[in-house]
């Protein structure tokens, strides 16, 4: 038995109760505000603020809840996803977890990306649900530390997030593909 499908935009999912199995995966096809891809149902706990094309962490893995609050997050080095639109704290709704995003938010003066290169959570600056280049350097203050990076590498080789097209300018975006466990 292959995946269910979602047969609506999962960027249109801001759910106040829960309309299904938590921790449910589906496939959608595309559209214009989402991409074709794996999408995963989950409640988005403790929050800064989200915003479309944030990246968040385990909450609660066993409860598939999610935070872009990196101080909440389970295991600050697993990336859970990436969100698809402004979320409302507590609510319900999908986040990508392999395929392509075409605004990811990304470090602040993170601008010279190229595509292949690879991104790993920013757990190490105050901003919340932004990634960062994995090529940063643990010198820097606001990079991860060396046993950091050293626990990152753990994760990335069970999950992927590659940067997809160039990112010189100072958007804050990147488009990315990812293949998170």
């Amino acid at each position: 038995m292959g995946m269910p499908l979602l047969h609506y935009d999962p960027a249109d999912c801001n759910d106040s109760s829960l309309k299904h199995g938590l921790g449910q995966k589906a496939w959608f096809a595309g559209s214009p505000s989402s991409a074709q891809g794996e999408y995963q149902y989950v409640q988005f706990e403790d929050a800064v603020t989200y915003a479309a094309g944030q990246h968040v962490w385990w909450d609660d893995a066993d409860g598939f809840e999610v935070t872009n609050d990196e101080s909440s997050a389970e295991a600050d080095w697993v990336t859970a996803g990436f969100c698809m639109r402004v979320m409302t704290t507590t609510y319900y709704g999908w986040i990508l977890k392999r395929g392509y995003h075409a605004a990811a938010v990304k470090k602040a003066g993170d601008d010279s990306l190229v595509p292949g290169e690879q991104m790993i959570p920013d757990y190490a600056t105050p901003t919340d649900g932004t990634i960062v280049s994995y090529l940063c350097d643990p010198g820097t203050p606001g990079d991860p530390s060396d046993a950091e990076l050293q626990e990152l590498q753990r994760a990335c080789v069970f999950s992927t997030i590659q940067v997809a097209g160039n990112s010189t300018d100072a958007a804050d975006t990147v488009p990315i593909f990812c293949d998170l466990i």
